[in-house]
């Protein structure tokens, strides 16, 4: 199924640039490819999900090498897939639509059959899967950063690194489920950090789109950045972003992590007291400037407090969920936790928050909904100043 999937995605291959630089690395081309298009793909990885759940042949697959590389293989083709540009002087005249195929891609091809393997060595309680996978998403990733040898360049972003969520995943399997001290299972520090400059470059670009810096892109930008950290899709991509970095920060020297954040977010003068040196044009960028700032402080705090990989428990997950969407406004019975099958849901549904039944009147019918308490509030208050 494996080879059906290169099978399928070999036509639309087309060679990775990061600015003016050719690699060796190819990548699927979101825009003219119709089997990425039309979901042809879905079927195979369907198949493949299904056939996953049989622990038989899962631990037949994680045990095999070769098995493993051709999957890691196949995930490196979509790693890296659809580059944005930064417009600077005009505004696009025809929004692409790329994004449309990119981002289910990814969820589909990539992350689906990665949370079975997760799922299957939870099951399985075999270590050596665990080890086998890591090792395997560590030798893809050696191979995709000597194939691009490049650095990531201010004015493009991408925001699909699949190839990287698998490690973070593994990553945090082993140490949760399977008690498997970090450092057995971290890469190199070399790999570490252009890992960290990647994963930087994705988090610096979000904030430019936020503060305008991309607006002759169009909609389709800012479309990218709700998509990224949208709540079906950030399990699979920003949430797994933030721990790799919280791994980063973990082995790499202090001064080398905060100098790479620094020079992502394009601040290093501000934090040099020197003369102000920004990309043209000139004034539309120094104008955000406070607002990258405030971008890059928020994600500081974000890595020094987000738990969600780091022993935060199921019920702890959900606490903070629902103190999330409750602080925003009322919410019907099942919305708090529409994304959990937690036997801690109503237990923890009615600590936090009242019944409000529903009420009749000649103009409107609501309906019953629940409300937050007070309690509530002030977790919220924390979980603002946090994220």
């Amino acid at each position: 199924m494996v080879k059906v999937l290169h099978d399928m995605i070999r036509p639309s291959l087309v060679t990775f640039r990061r600015g003016d630089t050719i690699s060796n690395h190819d990548v699927v081309n979101c825009s003219d490819s119709r089997a990425l298009i039309n979901h042809c793909y879905w079927p195979i990885v369907s198949d493949f999900i299904n056939i996953l759940s049989h622990k038989t042949i899962a631990k037949m697959f994680m045990q095999n090498p070769d098995l493993i590389k051709q999957w890691m293989k196949f995930v490196e083709y979509l790693t890296g897939m659809n580059v944005n540009s930064r417009k600077l002087l005009t505004h696009v005249e025809f929004e692409p639509k790329s994004y449309y195929t990119a981002f289910p891609v990814e969820l589909e091809a990539a992350s689906s059959p990665l949370w079975s393997f997760i799922n299957a060595c939870t099951v399985l309680k075999n270590v050596q899967c665990v080890q086998n996978m890591i090792s395997g998403c560590v030798e893809a990733l050696e191979r995709w950063y000597k194939k691009v040898d490049s650095k990531p360049q201010r004015g493009e972003v991408t925001f699909h690194l699949p190839l990287h969520r698998h490690l973070a995943a593994f990553i945090s399997l082993a140490v949760s489920q399977f008690d498997i001290p970090l450092e057995q299972v971290v890469p190199s520090n070399d790999l570490l950090r252009s890992i960290c400059e990647d994963l930087f470059h994705i988090q610096a670009a979000i904030c430019e789109i936020r503060a305008g810096r991309w607006v002759r892109n169009g909609s389709q930008i800012r479309s990218q950045v709700r998509l990224y950290v949208e709540c079906h899709f950030c399990n699979s991509m920003q949430d797994l972003d933030i721990f790799l970095l919280q791994v980063c920060a973990m082995f790499l020297d202090p001064d080398v992590f905060i100098t790479t954040m620094i020079e992502s977010f394009g601040l290093l003068h501000w934090f040099k007291f020197g003369l102000p040196v920004v990309s043209s044009p000139p004034s539309f960028d120094v104008s955000t400037e406070v607002s990258m700032v405030e971008g890059m402080l928020m994600l500081l705090i974000t890595l020094l407090s987000s738990r969600l990989h780091l022993g935060l428990s199921e019920q702890e997950i959900l606490r903070q969920e629902m103190v999330a969407q409750l602080c925003m406004g009322d919410k019907t019975h099942n919305k708090p936790g529409q994304s959990h099958n937690s036997q801690e849901f109503e237990g923890t549904l009615s600590e936090l928050a009242d019944y409000r039944g529903p009420s009749l009147r000649v103009d409107q019918c609501s309906k019953a909904s629940m409300f937050p308490k007070i309690l509530c509030g002030r977790m919220n208050l924390i979980l603002f100043m946090c994220y």
